[in-house]
Order: C-alpha cells, then structure tokens, then sequence
C-alpha cells in the first residue's frame, strides 16, 4: 500500500511540474529592391499543440535597412494595414507592431500580452511581413520570432486536486480497513 501511495504521489508530482505547452513561428527574410519603389508580401503559419483558455505571448522583431545608393531608404506598411509586422493566432490577428514607417535599422523590440483561447482552443500561429519599400537597390532584413504559451497564473492544478482526493479516499479506505 505504500509503495502505491508513494507511487501515485511521484505520478501527482511530475503532472504538476509538466511544462507549459506551447508554439512558436521563427523567419528571417532578407531582400533587395532594385530601383522602383515595390511591396512585399510575406506570410508564414504553423500548426502548434492546441492550447485552452488564457495564453501568453511574446513577439519579438528586428529589422535592417541598408541605404545602397540615392534617397533615404525606408520601409512602410503597405496600405490598408498601418503595421509592417502582424501575428495572428487561429486567424485572429493578436498583435501589430507600432513602428509605422521605419527609416533605420532597429531592434530587437520585445512585445509580451495574453490572449484567450476559450474552451475550443487555439491550434495554428500566423505571421505577416508587408512593407513598401523605398527602391534605388536598398536591402531590406527584417526577423521575428513569435511565441505562446500557457498563461500559468490562470492554471488549475487539476493532477494534484486530483491527487489529493485520492489520497484522502485512500486514507478513508485504510483506516476502515484497519478498524474491520
């Protein structure tokens, strides 16, 4: 009986240690704009291990612009969007960097926030690069690295209620068996 007890409170332990799940989408994407002013469109996806309820994300952008020859070089959302940098969980668009135009190179800029994913769960990441660049042969390096995870300060420790109450049950069981 105790061996099982020790048993089940090692099981109980390592579910309560278990780390958070989580998904991540990585790019770097390097191009250069010959002459006449252009867009570029990029999108990555990803599935990931569905998560539930709140989760937690951090994006993190960099980018470098190389002004080869003629006017300042510049990178600009491509219009509608007011963004260069876009990520989106399940098609839902969760984050957009502030920067606007960009005229030099910057970063790494971290972002961090929370999003819910509800009882259905959340199962893919997006991610959008679109900037209009600003031509005469200028390199364009822009890299992101987007990442979510489990929001642990809203996680239930269900494997050690569960625990608990078993061993409670147990006990309960033991000592009538000992009374008999």
């Amino acid at each position: 009986m105790k061996r099982l007890i020790s048993l089940f409170a090692l099981l109980v332990s390592l579910g309560w240690m278990a780390p958070a799940s989580a998904g991540s989408l990585s790019y770097t994407v390097g191009v250069t704009d010959f002459n006449a002013p252009t867009a570029f469109l990029f999108s990555f996806a990803t599935p990931m291990t569905p998560l539930f309820g709140p989760v937690s994300f951090q994006a993190t952008i960099s980018g470098t612009l190389t002004n080869v020859s003629g006017p300042p070089v510049s990178a600009a959302p491509v219009s509608p969007a007011t963004s260069i940098f876009r990520f989106s969980i399940d098609s839902t668009e969760v984050f957009a960097d502030p920067l606007g135009t960009i005229f030099s190179s910057f970063g790494p800029i971290t972002y961090t926030g929370s999003y819910d994913c509800g009882a259905l769960g959340c199962t893919s990441l997006q991610a959008f690069l679109g900037f209009q660049a600003s031509g005469d042969s200028d390199q364009y390096s822009f890299a992101a690295d987007w990442i979510v995870t489990e929001d642990d300060s809203s996680r239930i420790p269900e494997p050690a209620t569960l625990g608990l109450l078993t061993l409670a049950l147990a006990g309960l069981g033991w000592s009538r068996h000992r009374r008999q």
